[in-house]
C-alpha cells in the first residue's frame, strides 16, 4: 500500500481486494482487518490490509498427479498431441 495512512470504506476494500462485502465483514468479524468508526461509517486503514496479507500463506505450484481433484486415468494430465 502507498499510503498507509489512508482509510477504506468496507465497499472500496471489497472491491480491491476482489471479493464480496459479505468477505469483508466476516474478515472484520474474525480479527482479520482492524477497522475504526467514523460516525456510523465503518473504516479501515490501509495498514491493516496490508498486515493481512503479510500473513497470508505463499502459494506452492509444482506438477501432481490428477488436476483438481480429476484423476490422471482421464487422460487431462498428458500433453496434447
Amino acid at each position: 500500500m502507498d499510503h498507509p495512512d489512508r482509510l477504506f470504506t468496507p465497499r472500496q476494500l471489497a472491491e480491491l481486494e476482489g471479493c464480496g462485502l459479505t468477505s469483508i465483514y466476516k474478515r472484520l468479524a474474525n480479527g482479520e482487518y482492524e477497522a475504526v468508526k467514523d460516525g456510523t461509517k465503518t473504516l479501515i486503514p490501509a495498514a491493516s490490509v496490508a498486515r493481512r496479507r503479510e500473513s497470508l500463506p505463499k502459494a506452492k505450484f509444482g506438477t501432481r498427479k490428477g488436476t483438481f481433484g480429476i484423476p490422471a486415468k482421464l487422460g487431462l494430465d498428458e500433453p496434447a498431441s
